[in-house]
């Protein structure tokens, strides 16, 4: 492995290179949006769009100026950099601080699901160690690292329950719920929380407080969002009134390389780019110097798409020799759910995608109704159309 492989990111917090002096606001930007597509070229000018809310006439210029600064703060001692590009983009190499995470929390939950808590605790433990903050500290907002932000936050809060339920299987009551109350301050609209803390209080002799609990989350649940607790939740009340046995709901599998999720679905990982605030789901596949972007008919899925063995071969043999680029229009599939938009908000979303890969042109494969998407596009962004091709 080279030198500048082994440099390591961190994201699990403010946005950080190990061994790097101190940033400046907009070269931690560039590194955070060059982070998120690690390993992949992003286009100057998509950097400016993303780096400046109306980036000026020299935002190009100052893209390439803040990232010149950039690769030299993170330079070897021998001159090399994992930062590499000039005038038609910059691609990051390097290793993140999440991927620890990811790899560390996959081995917890399939120690978890084999019933030796211990471990689980220990390894449960020294993942959530790792966070720092929220993922992607200050810029987590940012239309550029707010979806990769949100996935890992979802991750870290599966980390900790999957600790609470190790925690409580152990029989360490008092120790789950030393750990649950701060969470539940922060989220207390978080069932599996509350679960946690109503079982614990229950070993540890203090049912009149659970149930208390029960009422309290029922109330709140029906204040704040007009539902009832899950069911899971009302049938662990039902066993407290009952003083029956107590357990968690199981847990699942998160993807990881260890344990790996037990589903079908062998396709790329889901990614979101941002629309005017509509998040429009897409998937990348293969790599070329051609860029093809795919727009399905009426109905979409992007996970469902691989559990078709002809249709999955369609899309691997499309991305044989190019980079495919494939979208949930918005409203079905993976993709916001919307009202159906008019066909310059569709045009938004094609450029939306095709901005969030670095693409600067693409050839625009449509089947059926995907055509609603294609056409205005072609028609709106011609420069950055390569050809279109209809079908059906």
């Amino acid at each position: 492995m080279s030198t500048v492989r082994c440099v390591r990111f961190t994201v699990l917090g403010e946005v950080s290179a190990e061994g790097s002096p101190r940033l400046r606001p907009k070269q931690r930007e560039l590194l955070a949006a060059l982070i998120v597509r690690i390993g992949h070229r992003v286009h100057a000018e998509q950097l400016a769009a993303e780096l400046w809310d109306e980036p000026p006439a020299s935002a190009v210029a100052g893209v390439h100026a803040h990232a010149s600064r950039l690769r030299a703060s993170l330079a070897k001692p021998d001159g090399s950099s994992p930062l590499h590009g000039g005038a038609s983009g910059y691609s990051l190499e390097g290793y993140l601080d999440a991927r620890d995470f990811e790899e560390l929390f996959a081995q917890a939950r399939g120690i978890l699901l084999d019933g030796h808590f211990e471990d689980a605790v220990a390894h449960l433990e020294r993942a959530l160690d790792m966070w720092h903050g929220p993922a992607y500290g200050r810029l987590a907002a940012r239309p550029f690292a707010r979806a990769e932000a949100a996935r890992l936050e979802e991750l870290r809060r599966a980390a900790e329950d999957d600790l609470l339920t190790a925690l409580v299987e152990l029989g360490r009551a008092d120790d789950a719920l030393v750990r649950v109350a701060p969470l539940i301050a922060s989220e207390p609209l978080r069932e599996r929380l509350w679960a946690v803390r109503m079982i614990a209080l229950a070993r540890t002799g203090r049912q009149s407080e659970a149930l208390a609990d029960y009422r309290h989350l029922h109330r709140l649940l029906d204040a704040e969002l007009g539902v009832l607790p899950d069911p899971a939740l009302r049938d662990l009340h039902s066993r407290l009134v009952r003083q029956q046995p107590l357990r968690l709901a199981p847990v699942g599998r998160p993807p990881g390389p260890e344990h790996p999720t037990p589903r079908v679905h062998q396709g790329p990982v889901v990614r979101w780019a941002d629309s005017g605030g509509t998040h429009i789901a897409y998937q990348v596949v293969g790599e070329g110097r051609r860029d093809v972007l795919y727009i399905p008919s009426y109905l979409s899925h992007l996970e469902l798409h691989w559990q078709c063995p002809p249709y999955a071969d369609f899309l691997r043999a499309l991305g044989q020799n190019m980079r495919l680029i494939i979208m949930d229009k918005r409203g079905v599939g993976l993709s916001d759910r919307v009202q159906t938009a008019d066909l310059s908000i569709r045009a938004a979303d094609v450029r939306a995608v095709l901005d969030a890969v670095g693409s600067a042109t693409a050839t625009v494969f449509a089947s059926s109704e995907g055509a609603t998407s294609a056409v205005p596009f072609a028609v709106e962004s011609p420069e950055r159309l390569d050809s279109l091709i209809l079908f059906g």
